[in-house]
Formats: C-alpha cells, sequence, structure tokens
C-alpha cells in the first residue's frame, strides 16, 4: 500500500513539475505557439492582392472582369492564370480599360510569370516592388501613361536571360542602359 502511495505522488509530483516548467520550457512552449498562430499566404491574400489591383485601376469600369470580387477561386477570375497546383502564375489585363495607378502589392505576387498591362490608362510611376516579381518572363506596361524612371530592380529584372519581352513606354527614364528586351 505504502508503495502504491509513493508511486502516485511521485506522479503527481511529475504532472506538477511538468505544468510548471522551467522558464527555458515556457518560452519554447510560447515561441511554438506563437509559430502555431502565425498566419501563411493563403489564396485569400492573393485575392486581396488582386482586388487592390481592381480598386485602385478602377475594376467596374474593365472591360472584361468576371469572377473579380466574388468568392470564387482567383484561377477562375478574368485576365488570371494559374498552375496545376493554384497558384497565381498570369496576370493578362491588358486592353482591358484599366486606370488609375499600378499598386505596389502587385510585387507580392512573386510566382507571376507574365504581366500584361499594356494599352490601358494607367498613370503614376512603376512601383518598385515590381522588381520582386523575379520569375517573370513577360513584363508588358508599354501603351499607359505612367511617368518616373524604371526602377533599378526591375531593370535587373528585365536583363535576365530568362526574360522573354519587357516593354514600356518611351518617355520613361531608364536607370543605366536598356537591354534589348526592354522596349
Amino acid at each position: 500500500m505504502k508503495l502504491i502511495a509513493l508511486a502516485l505522488a511521485l506522479v503527481i509530483l511529475l504532472f506538477a513539475l511538468a505544468a510548471c516548467g522551467s522558464d527555458r520550457d515556457r518560452a519554447v512552449k510560447a515561441t511554438v505557439n506563437a509559430a502555431a498562430i502565425t498566419p501563411t499566404p493563403t489564396p485569400n491574400s492573393n485575392q486581396e492582392i488582386l482586388m487592390t489591383l481592381y480598386e485602385s485601376t478602377n475594376g467596374d469600369a474593365w472591360i472584361g472582369s468576371s469572377g473579380w470580387g466574388t468568392e470564387r477561386d482567383a484561377c477562375t477570375w478574368y485576365g488570371i492564370r494559374c498552375s496545376a497546383r493554384g497558384v497565381i502564375t498570369g496576370l493578362g489585363l491588358q486592353g482591358n480599360n484599366l486606370s488609375g495607378s499600378i499598386p505596389p502589392e502587385l510585387g507580392n505576387l512573386t510566382k507571376l510569370e507574365d504581366l500584361w498591362l499594356r494599352d490601358n490608362e494607367l498613370s503614376g510611376p512603376i512601383p518598385p516592388e515590381l522588381g520582386k516579381l523575379t520569375n517573370l518572363r513577360y513584363l508588358l506596361l508599354s501603351g499607359n501613361n505612367l511617368s518616373g524612371s524604371i526602377p533599378p530592380k526591375l531593370i535587373a529584372v528585365c536583363e535576365r536571360p530568362t526574360m522573354i519581352e519587357c516593354r514600356f513606354d518611351d518617355q520613361l527614364k531608364s536607370v543605366g542602359q536598356r537591354s534589348r528586351n526592354q522596349y
């Protein structure tokens, strides 16, 4: 009987110690718990980025906009191309009556391979954040009213050997030499 009571007391003591834990254990648990609740990018965040584009470029006046602003998968929206895994890889809104500025958030669609925004009424500077789009093969921004300089990091993207076509309007000031792909 004493042996059972001793074993029970030992188990209770171990549970009490485990519940209290050391400062180091509590710090580790807090770090793990914080990591567990940190949001990771989801398709909804990509939809939010796309909706920022829609709102900043007068999306209600676009010629084609089916799916935009709905709860449908963004891969089904007009002008959006996705990989088999549902990753947004293309944005083709050329000649679609976009007006306003290109939102910097577009630079967060880092898997984009094709960005076709030519022949619209876009204005203002090209956001430097577009320089984060290092997977681009096509970047077509000509036929708009963009101003200022082409961001240096975007020029570097255009000069990559994987770039097939990179077009801007002549009035934009280029930093450094123009590559054969830029015009």
